[in-house]
């Protein structure tokens, strides 16, 4: 910002507030262990049952909320982020670790699961975290994305790859991505 990079910055200097600069940007909150949240509040994560899927939705859902409540309240562009932040998903659980202890299903790994990510570990279909993880991406005006884990190279059974990408657009999946 006062190089000229963003849009208004051009007369920008460090005694001026630069509302008028990030007017023009988008502030993002993004959140990472959804899944771990829900082990401690029920025992479960959303992929694990209906009543904690409902839950995890209320809880992002409320998110998006204040997002939007502050959007509206500060006339600029506030949104959420299903954030895929490795780095800090294993930091985090450090630092817990370290205030908490070891808890089941919650610290016990070397990091949060991603966003609203059904645990990597978890055994799951393509298509049950395809349905499971799809109403939260309308959620996150601010970016998400779905990892499907496939065994395979895609190209041995193109059959198979388009149910998959097939499933992901009509559950609803904004942004999906197939990991061998």
């Amino acid at each position: 910002m006062g190089q000229g990079v963003w849009i208004d910055s051009d007369d920008l200097t460090e005694e001026m507030e630069i509302r008028q600069v990030l007017k023009h940007g988008t502030l993002s909150m993004g959140f990472i262990g959804l899944a771990e949240c829900l082990v401690v509040l029920t025992g479960k994560h959303h992929g694990q049952g209906q009543e904690v899927q409902q839950l995890g939705l209320e809880i992002v859902g409320h998110m998006r909320k204040r997002m939007d409540e502050t959007s509206q309240h500060y006339q600029m562009n506030f949104t959420l982020l299903g954030t895929p932040a490795e780095g800090t998903a294993g930091r985090f659980v450090k630092l817990d670790k370290a205030i908490f202890g070891e808890i089941a299903g919650v610290t016990d790994r070397e990091y949060y699961s991603n966003s609203f990510h059904i645990p990597v570990y978890y055994p799951t279909s393509a298509y049950q975290k395809i349905n499971s993880e799809a109403p939260y991406h309308e959620l996150t005006n601010a970016g998400h994305i779905t990892y499907v884990e496939m065994d395979g190279d895609p190209m041995d059974n193109l059959e198979a790859f388009e149910k998959v990408v097939r499933a992901m657009k009509e559950a609803g999946i904004g942004y999906g991505s197939y990991i061998r």
